[in-house]
């Protein structure tokens, strides 16, 4: 999320938008055209009372506020006033599944709360969410909300400009990405690389996010290579991403790869994986490790240069401007 917003502000900035950020805290050097107003951290750190504190700071300030008449609120947290909100994560499980033990937790009762008055509060003009997974599981959840839930608008890419698919090589590269390995899916991706090499498939495989102490309960083959954290990841010098992912709101890998020439294999529950690319291929979990395997052999044949619908920051910052702001503009000032 961090990301989107700091890419989004700087292509608006470059639009002409005049934008103040309204934040608890800075790790990063800010534009001089930018007006910052920090809040005091919060002392707590249960990350849902770090979210009631930050969430009454929010509300004080806006009370204090003296706001031009054309200011538009855009959020990215589950606050309580804004005109219009990006919804990054996935929501919150349905209130008629949620154990009878969470219901009556007051941690899970306020992000619920928290979350319904994100998409549809006071105030509340247009919400956007960067998948149509999301928005799909916020119009189930949320029915009130589907008059302003109007628009997906996916992370952009830094480079647009795609990479051709070459010939896989010998031995195949491999790649997994994921600091949460779990949610990430992880052990899967070992299970059909496995079956896969029992199918006498060379292959290499590289894993990015975890180290090999956080996988020592579990028996991994020694083919497995663990490369540690990196900010940006290689993937022009791999031949597939493979991302059976639990839980993935969106899964920014996923274009990041394609763009870089890599081919994909992911699963259904991956926001990105809505978008078709010649070079991608999507599987449930439910589905054997065989048809993955599969699915891998044919992501094999993928050869050539095969454009994507890949958007950059700018085109992002485009859209918001077009079919946002310009739509909460007439709407409340004219």
């Amino acid at each position: 999320m961090e990301r989107y917003v700091w890419r989004l502000t700087s292509e608006l900035l470059e639009l002409g938008v005049e934008i103040d950020i309204l934040c608890q805290s800075i790790e990063c050097d800010v534009d001089p055209r930018i007006t910052v107003h920090q809040l005091a951290p919060s002392t707590d750190r249960r990350r849902w009372k770090a979210m009631r504190d930050f969430r009454e700071k929010c509300d004080k300030f806006w009370l204090e506020f003296e706001a031009k008449d054309d200011v538009i609120v855009h959020s990215h947290e589950r606050c309580r006033f804004h005109h219009v909100t990006t919804f990054h994560g996935p929501p919150m499980q349905n209130w008629s599944n949620t154990p009878w033990y969470q219901k009556i937790s007051p941690r899970v009762r306020a992000w619920h709360c928290w979350e319904a008055e994100e998409v549809s509060g006071k105030g509340i003009r247009y919400v956007v969410s960067v998948s149509a997974m999301i928005s799909s599981k916020l119009l189930n959840l949320y029915p009130q909300c589907a008059q302003y839930l109007d628009a997906v608008i996916a992370p952009g890419l830094d480079n647009s400009v795609a990479n051709p698919f070459l010939p896989v090589g010998d031995p195949i590269k491999i790649v997994f990405v994921g600091k949460e390995w779990k949610r990430k899916g992880l052990v899967r991706a070992i299970e059909i690389l496995n079956q896969l090499r029992l199918q006498g498939v060379e292959v290499t495989f590289d894993i990015f996010g975890p180290d090999s102490s956080d996988l020592k309960h579990l028996e991994v083959p020694g083919w497995v290579v663990f490369r540690g954290w990196a900010s940006q990841v290689p993937f022009d010098n791999y031949d597939v991403l493979i991302h059976p992912a639990v839980q993935e709101p969106f899964g920014m890998i996923v274009p990041e790869a394609l763009s870089a020439g890599c081919r994909v294999l992911a699963s259904d529950n991956v926001g990105a994986a809505a978008s078709k690319h010649l070079a991608m291929r999507v599987r449930s979990l439910e589905d054997s490790d065989e048809l993955w395997v599969s699915s891998l052999l044919e992501l094999f044949e993928v050869v050539g240069d095969i454009r994507g619908s890949f958007s950059s920051w700018k085109d992002v910052a485009r859209r918001y401007v077009s079919e946002v702001y310009a739509v909460i503009i007439d709407d409340l000032f004219r």
